[in-house]
Parts: C-alpha cells; structure tokens; sequence
C-alpha cells in the first residue's frame, strides 16, 4: 500500500504546486489514444505514457520555465525530448508538452476551460 500512499501525495504535492491546475492520472486506454494521437517526434510524451503513473497536468504562466529545451532540430525535423520535473518524487520521472492535435484532445476528453496563458502537459514516473 505504500505506493497508492506515495502517489497520492505526489497529486497533493501537485496540486499544491503554484502555477500548476487540473492534475488527472491517465487510465490505460487514455494512454493509447494518446500514443496514436501524439506525434512520433515527441519522445517526451511517449516515454511519459510508457511510466507506470501518467498524468495530464495544466499550467499557467506562474509556473517556472521548462527545464531544458523544449524543441531540438535534429537532421531537419523537430525533436520533442523529455524534461526533468523535479516537483515529482518518484522515479523515471519525466515530462513533456504535448502536440497541438493531442493537446486539443485532452482539453475536450477531459472538459477542461482554458485561460489563454494556460496549457497542458504530460508527467510520467514510477514508483
């Protein structure tokens, strides 16, 4: 049981968190459709659906800067890496913003009203 106990004080940590709103855990088929939306140059989403734990978060402009680049070019494409997000702690913790397509689609599955400073990412970790 001390794993469902750490994971819900992650969200508690989370939503304690300023700048950060919204935080929803993925069920297993959240996280298929958004490997089949997403795009296959965003590593930091796909490696994120692939932790035990994913979490679709929003935040706003209160929030600190990403931790890294968030956009590489790398032989003529767009590279989408995965970034740290030290405010989990767990393990094989990383983050990442979503594409435009899948961003769109968390915002209607999970009814979410958007301030327009605000945006969505994706957290994944175990634990």
């Amino acid at each position: 049981m001390a794993s469902n106990e750490d994971f819900q004080n992650i969200i508690s940590e989370l939503k304690s968190t300023i700048g950060l709103t919204n935080v929803i855990e993925l069920t297993n088929l959240d996280k298929l459709e958004f490997r089949i939306l997403e795009d296959s140059n965003n590593f930091g989403v796909r490696f994120a659906l692939e932790r035990k734990h994913t979490l679709v978060v929003v935040h706003n402009s209160e929030f600190r800067p990403p931790l890294g680049a968030m956009v590489l070019h790398k032989n003529g494409e767009l590279i989408f890496p995965p970034l740290p997000f030290p405010e989990v702690g767990a393990l094989s913790v990383i983050s990442s913003s979503p594409s435009v397509i899948l961003h769109k689609h968390i915002v209607n599955r999970f009814n979410l009203n958007l301030e327009a400073e605000e945006a969505t990412l994706i957290i994944g970790f175990d634990i």
